[in-house]
């Protein structure tokens, strides 16, 4: 008999009780008996006089079966997309969405949905990259047993009580479409199992991704050039945030030649070492360092020239998988004169 059949006839009991004991009926009382609201104490009587209170079932009483042989098929073909990805770039990790949004194949994409292949492959022994502590120091318990199946619940004591983590306060998303843009660069293992610097500039309203460039070395060339792309592409915003990289910040009484240049252009510049300063581009590197080195697999990226000759189809796959979008109106964007 299910938990829902239980519970059934154990109201059931309690309003018969209730009925023999009492000639009125108090709905309110009835509630505190039954434990559940005022209402839906009323609800439960009215299907007790009618008769209908144990002829209810649970809609999903009858559970489908569980088919091994697509959980079977959908973790072989995850653990051999992950083999492919490491032999250009051994540090990768394959996030659960990418693998299901990038790789799996549409015949097994029609069957399942992203939440039952999370179920698929933690019962497997895998973690997604981007999963909580808690959720890895587990996964790796049950790593450790022959039996992968067997979940364990670590218990905690009972006069334990866990401290509340305070996380960073990033800020939200304000301001108008392209008024603020952020920009940096992000040393990563991108492919070849080299790093590489990847400039991205995003805008600080919608988080969209703006422009992107590629090279070797973080330099002052990198920095024009992404310059220059949101220039040709949108015109200029009112402000650029950043680091205080040599490139922008000399320092109180000194400018440099990028800071003057913007400011010749009427464009503000604000610098600062703190990550909250520039939250949108901080977050943006994560995605980023999970998303491209299996998008570069899927395009066959493998050099810097072939990298920037791609960026606008790398830009719009980006921007399209987080559903980032600018404002339909280009009001925002201030031509040069």
């Amino acid at each position: 008999m299910s938990k829902f059949k239980n519970k059934r006839i154990h109201q059931c009991d309690i309003i018969q009780t209730y009925h023999k004991r009492n000639k009125k009926i108090n709905y309110s009382a009835l509630s505190k008996k039954l434990n559940c609201s005022r209402q839906t104490a009323k609800k439960l009587h009215h299907l007790y006089q009618q008769d209908k209170l144990l002829e209810i079932d649970h809609q999903n009483g009858q559970k489908s079966k569980r088919n091994f042989d697509l959980e079977q098929e959908i973790v072989e073909s995850y653990e051999n997309s992950l083999k492919q990805l490491r032999i250009n770039n051994k540090k990768i990790q394959l996030n659960f969405s990418i693998f299901y949004k990038l790789i799996l194949n549409d015949n097994l994409k029609d069957k399942v949905t992203l939440r039952t292949i999370d179920n698929y492959l933690k019962r497997a022994g895998y973690y997604s990259p981007k999963s909580h502590h808690k959720t890895k120091r587990e996964m790796r318990k049950l790593n450790k047993l022959k039996d992968k199946q067997l979940a364990i619940e670590p218990e905690a004591p009972q006069d334990y009580e866990p401290m509340r983590k305070i996380k960073p306060y990033f800020g939200k998303k304000h301001g108008i479409c392209g008024d603020v843009v952020e920009l940096d660069a992000c040393q990563h293992e991108w492919f070849n199992n080299e790093k590489y610097h990847i400039y991205s500039a995003i805008d600080a309203a919608t988080g969209t991704l703006l422009a992107l460039h590629c090279e070797k070395e973080e330099t002052n060339e990198g920095y024009y050039r992404l310059i220059k792309d949101i220039t040709v592409k949108f015109g200029k915003p009112r402000v650029y945030k950043t680091d205080r990289r040599r490139t922008f910040y000399g320092s109180e009484f000194n400018e440099t030649s990028m800071s003057k240049t913007l400011r010749e252009l009427d464009i503000d510049l604000l610098c600062n070492s703190s990550p909250t300063h520039k939250p949108n581009v901080e977050r943006g590197f994560c995605t980023m360092q999970g998303l491209f080195p299996v998008l570069f697999y899927k395009l066959n990226i493998n050099s810097v020239e072939c990298l920037n000759q791609q960026k606008e189809l790398i830009i719009k796959t980006y921007n399209e998988m987080n559903n980032k979008s600018l404002a339909e109106d280009n009001s925002f964007i201030q031509a040069l004169e």
